[in-house]
C-alpha cells in the first residue's frame, strides 16, 4: 500500500500527522514493513515542523518554561493544569518556581500537550 505523505505546513496538518502516527506507534512488534516506513517518515515530517514552530532544544529552557509557553499558546490557566499536577497547590508552586514540575505531571501533560518529556524533565 502506497501512502501519500507531504510537508507539514499548518497545525492541522500537525494534529493529522499526531493523530495516524498514535496507531503506528502502539503497532509495536505487530507493525509491517509498510507501516514501518509510513512511520519513519511521519516522524522525520513532524520533527521538521516541531523545529521550526517549537524550537525548545535550547538547553537554557526549563520545564517550568514549556510549560508557561503551552499556556499561553493555548489560552490556559493555573486551574487548567490541576488534573495534571493533582492539586491547585502543586501548579501554584511550580508555577511560582518554588518546586519542579512532578513526576506525576509530566506523562498526562506531555501527551495532552504533545510536548516531548525530555522537555519537561529539564
Amino acid at each position: 500500500m502506497k501512502v501519500e505523505l507531504s510537508l507539514i505546513k499548518t497545525k492541522s496538518d500537525y494534529e493529522k500527522a499526531l493523530d495516524r502516527i498514535r496507531p503506528l506507534m502502539r503497532k509495536g512488534d505487530e507493525i509491517s514493513d509498510d507501516e514501518l516506513c509510513e512511520l519513519r517518515a511521519l516522524g522525520a515530517l513532524i520533527e521538521a515542523y516541531e523545529n521550526e514552530y517549537y524550537p525548545w532544544k535550547d538547553e537554557n529552557i526549563t520545564a517550568r518554561d514549556v510549560v508557561l509557553s503551552v499556556m499561553k499558546e493555548r489560552g490556559l490557566r493555573q486551574c487548567d493544569l490541576v488534573p495534571y499536577f493533582g492539586s491547585k497547590s502543586a501548579v501554584s508552586l511550580f508555577i511560582n518556581g518554588k518546586r519542579g514540575i512532578p513526576v506525576s505531571a509530566i506523562r498526562g501533560f506531555s501527551r495532552a500537550f504533545h510536548v516531548p518529556t525530555e522537555l519537561l524533565l529539564a
